[in-house]
């Protein structure tokens, strides 16, 4: 059954208690509301039928006020339920959106980096939008307009064949069945092209986030027109899917419409020229209902429909939430070995791209040494650092740390112990602090202040009440930032952190030579006894490095101590010499 992990999610309390308490406080008002407003035509039938047998007497007046005021109090009590029951599901929402994003932020940073190549951000952030929409449209409505319906029409069709004519009651109940085939039949064609309207609109979403991020791009070609063409296209596919999507709907709506200008006016029909007995009292309390049930009876087709789609949707991405368990999966990383790093014969090449492959290369780090990773651009050296993290997955070999095999540790696990600074800053749009908790969240401000101090920003005291307060709001990627305080706003998290093996991927390419040199220092003296893979087309990765390692086109070239590999590596003679001409 493919919505098995949908309905394993609903039941096993993966709402959350607050989320279920929400749920059953609003479904029990919703459901008190709609008795009593099923009490309102009954009680104007009964003050007519009085009105219209009896004379004005004292006490018909008294009836009539008493029947009256309890006409009023149902139809107060029923909108003082319903204000309550509409504020406590637009809690219910928040509770829902806060529970599904926790699962989906946590399944994200399980993902590697081809991944996020493959998937656009405003793709995956539409999907939990989409997401947390339609498991709010699943319990909204099957708890609030699916339930609260039916307990009216249970209501008016037991009143109506108790009071009118059992005849009445079965046209109630013929309607209602017809109803519910005719919204089966269409809302299963329905299905296929609803999930092609929510692809569509992921996908314009997605050409819209891309196109705001890279606007700036387009003012400087003047390549507005390109830029809102590709948009355009976008929203016509969206235009086109939708249209055969809403020719469906309109037909089931059409038909549903017709089904209740047949059977009701069927049943007035019977009221005014087949039935004797029919009372003023008796045509209120059946036209009473039919305006009390129209709406919703109707609004039961569209709420279904919306229910069976949704539903499907929600239960595909819940199972995305949920994937197999990994046998051999360890939370912990066994200290087995006093190798930092190991790799054997690992290869690795990029499907979707230009040619390239990397490797077999073999290689072994011990505890607490120091490397430089060198070679020219586009030679793997990125790649080999991705391969470490866990972002890139080998094709062939096995990659160690500590003798554990990676692919068998959880992504937590692997992060406790394994630092990176690239190239690319993740900076979010925040102050400073949260910024420096993301990587540490029970860091301290003086902490705070330390790592920023030994990553190269100004000292501690200055920073307190300087431009770059803590509270300093950064905005969207940092771009409040020169490209050197983002890099040392990077670095500094490293010193919140107690990795084991740190990585410095081209990590302080946008810092100045003397800037770097400080916080190259901080780096090699503070992790001391950390494994450090340095990887930079500067000299300044060879400073505290004892090994050399070079690789060229994928695959190592060479890979010895440092005072050796000066003699024997071309490469590294060849940097060494053009940095010591740009110094000169």
């Amino acid at each position: 059954m493919r919505n098995k992990p949908f309905l394993r999610f609903l039941l096993s309390g993966s709402l959350g208690r607050k989320s279920v308490l929400l749920l059953a406080t609003a479904l029990s008002l919703t459901l008190a509301s709609a008795a009593f407003s099923s009490l309102g035509p009954l009680l104007l039938a009964k003050a007519t039928d009085i009105l219209a047998e009896t004379s004005m007497s004292r006490g018909t007046v008294t009836a009539v006020a008493w029947i009256s005021g309890l006409y009023i109090c149902s139809i107060a009590f029923t909108k003082i339920f319903n204000t309550a029951s509409l504020y406590l599901q637009s809690m219910l929402r928040l509770q829902l959106v806060e529970t599904i994003s926790q699962k989906y932020f946590a399944l994200l940073c399980e993902k590697n980096a081809q991944f996020y190549v493959q998937n656009s951000v405003g793709e995956l952030a539409q999907k939990l939008n989409q997401a947390s929409n339609d498991l709010y449209t699943v319990v909204r409505n099957v708890a609030f307009n699916i339930l609260a319906p039916i307990v009216q029409l249970v209501m008016a069709i037991a009143v109506v064949s108790t009071i009118l004519s059992k005849a009445v009651g079965f046209a109630f109940l013929t309607y209602v069945a017809l109803f519910l085939v005719n919204n089966h039949i269409f809302l299963n064609r329905l299905a296929p092209h609803r999930n092609r309207v929510m692809e569509a609109g992921r996908r314009s979403y997605g050409v819209l986030i891309d196109s705001v991020i890279n606007i700036m791009a387009a003012r400087q070609y003047n390549g507005f027109d390109v830029l809102m063409g590709r948009y355009k296209n976008a929203l016509d596919t969206d235009r086109s899917i939708q249209r055969s999507y809403w020719r469906l709907m309109i037909a089931m709506l059409s038909i549903n419409a017709l089904l209740f200008v047949l059977m009701f006016g069927w049943c007035i029909y019977w009221m005014l020229a087949g039935s004797a007995a029919t009372s003023p009292g008796s045509f209120v309390l059946f036209t009473g209902y039919i305006l009390l049930l129209a709406g919703p009876v109707e609004m039961l087709g569209s709420t279904l429909g919306e229910v069976h789609q949704s539903w499907h949707s929600v239960a595909a991405f819940v199972k995305e939430l949920s994937p197999p368990k990994q046998a051999g999966f360890s939370d912990r990383l066994a200290n087995t070995d006093d190798c930092a790093v190991e790799l054997n014969q690992i290869e690795f090449g990029y499907s979707d791209a230009a040619p390239f492959q990397l490797g077999p290369i073999s290689l072994r780090f011990t505890t607490g040494e120091k490397i430089a990773l060198i070679g020219p651009s586009g030679s793997g050296k990125s790649t080999l650092a991705k391969l470490l993290t866990g972002d890139y997955t080998p094709s062939r070999g096995v990659i160690r740390i500590f003798g554990n095999d990676i692919s068998t540790l959880q992504r937590t696990s692997l992060n406790d112990v394994v630092g990176i600074v690239g190239q690319e800053t993740h900076i979010f749009s925040d102050t400073v602090r949260f910024n420096m908790r993301i990587a540490n969240a029970a860091a301290s401000d003086k902490e705070i202040l330390k790592a920023l101090e030994m990553a190269g920003f100004e000292s501690a005291a200055e920073c307190a009440t300087g431009n770059l307060s803590l509270d300093s709001q950064l905005g969207e990627r940092g771009v409040t930032l020169s490209g050197g305080q983002r890099q040392r706003l990077a670095l500094a998290r490293l010193f919140l952190r107690k990795p084991r093996i740190l990585i410095i991927d081209e990590g302080t390419s946008s810092l100045d030579v003397l800037t770097e040199r400080r916080v190259i220092d901080s780096i090699y003296t503070h992790f001391i006894d950390c494994t450090i893979i340095s990887i930079s087309h500067r000299t300044s990765a060879l400073t505290y490095s004892e090994r050399v390692v070079v690789i060229k086109d994928g695959l190592l070239q060479g890979d010895g101590p440092k005072s050796t590999m000066v003699f024997s590596s071309d490469y590294l003679h060849s940097m060494i010499e053009m940095s010591e001409i740009r110094a000169g």
